[in-house]
């Protein structure tokens, strides 16, 4: 399994029906295992996302990006960047 940690500010204000399209675009992604998005608590929104392999999530970029600028429009500024990614050596996270 791989992850990719993301640090984003709270500036993408999606509607709801955006955001239920944005992250049912993401889930249909091949090797796509589920998100974790924390917020900080001075406003930052710190984000682990899990995939099969890494190449399954460097595939799945482009489809989420086209996806974001789709539905972000004027807001979307690229996806957010990355600052750790690489194997995971445990995760004890149950599927709900």
């Amino acid at each position: 399994m791989f992850g990719a940690i993301r640090e984003r500010a709270p500036v993408l204000r999606l509607g709801d029906e955006q955001l239920a399209e944005f992250r049912r675009i993401r889930a249909q992604q091949p090797g796509y295992q589920g998100i974790v998005e924390v917020e900080a608590e001075d406003g930052r929104v710190l984000i682990l996302t899990l995939w099969d392999t890494a190449e399954q999530a460097q595939a799945a970029g482009q489809a989420i990006e086209a996806a974001g600028r789709r539905l972000g429009g004027s807001q979307w500024s690229g996806p957010p960047p990355v600052i750790g990614q690489g194997q995971v050596i445990y995760n004890d996270l149950a599927k709900s």
